[in-house]
C-alpha cells in the first residue's frame, strides 16, 4: 500500500494541475466575455451623454452610437455622433483636448486596440489626419472630428475611482 501512495499524489497533483490550465478556456466557451464585456445603452441615453459632454442640445446630436466595455480598473466608452461644430469646438477648449497627428499607429493605438466589433465604430472613415487627445479627472478623452461632415467619434477610457461622473 506505500508503495502506491506517492505514485498516486503525483497523479492527483498533475491532474489538479491540468483542471486549473483548462477551467478558463472552459469558462470561456460557456460564458463568453468578449460579448458580456459590453453593453449598449439606448439612443436617449446617449444623446444625454453626449449632451452633457458638449453642452449641446439633444436635439442638436443626430447619428448618436455608443458602447460600453466594462474592465477592472473602470470602462471604455465609445460613441459616433453629428454634431454642430461649434459645440465641438467648445469641448475641446474647455477640456484642454491638445491637437494632434494622427498616424495609424495612433489610430490603432486610440480608436481601434479594444474596440467593440459592430459595423457603425468606423473612425477611420473620418479620413483625418488629426485627432484631439486629453487626460483630466480619471479620464482619458481621445476624439476624431470632421467639420465638413460635422461627424465625430469619440472614445473616452475612464478608470475606477470616477466611473459614477459620466454615465450613459
Amino acid at each position: 500500500m506505500r508503495k502506491y501512495f506517492y505514485p498516486l499524489l503525483m497523479a492527483t497533483v498533475i491532474l489538479f494541475g491540468v483542471i486549473l490550465v483548462i477551467t478558463p478556456y472552459v469558462a470561456e466557451y460557456f460564458f463568453p466575455l468578449s460579448q458580456a464585456a459590453y453593453q449598449k445603452p439606448n439612443d436617449t441615453e446617449v444623446k444625454r451623454a453626449l449632451s452633457d459632454w458638449f453642452g449641446a442640445k439633444p436635439e442638436q446630436i443626430s447619428e448618436a452610437q455608443a458602447m460600453r466595455r466594462r474592465l477592472p480598473d473602470g470602462s471604455m466608452d465609445w460613441y459616433q455622433f453629428s454634431l454642430p461644430p461649434e459645440a465641438v469646438k467648445r469641448f475641446i477648449i474647455e477640456s484642454r483636448l491638445q491637437q494632434q497627428d494622427l498616424t495609424p499607429e495612433l489610430m490603432r493605438q486610440h480608436f481601434l486596440d479594444n474596440a467593440p466589433q459592430i459595423a457603425w465604430w468606423q473612425p477611420q472613415a473620418l479620413q483625418q489626419q488629426t485627432y484631439f487627445l486629453g487626460a483630466g479627472g480619471g479620464r482619458e478623452v481621445a476624439l476624431i472630428y470632421n467639420a465638413e461632415h460635422q461627424h465625430g467619434v469619440m472614445r473616452v477610457y475612464t478608470r475606477q475611482a470616477n466611473t459614477e461622473a459620466k454615465r450613459f
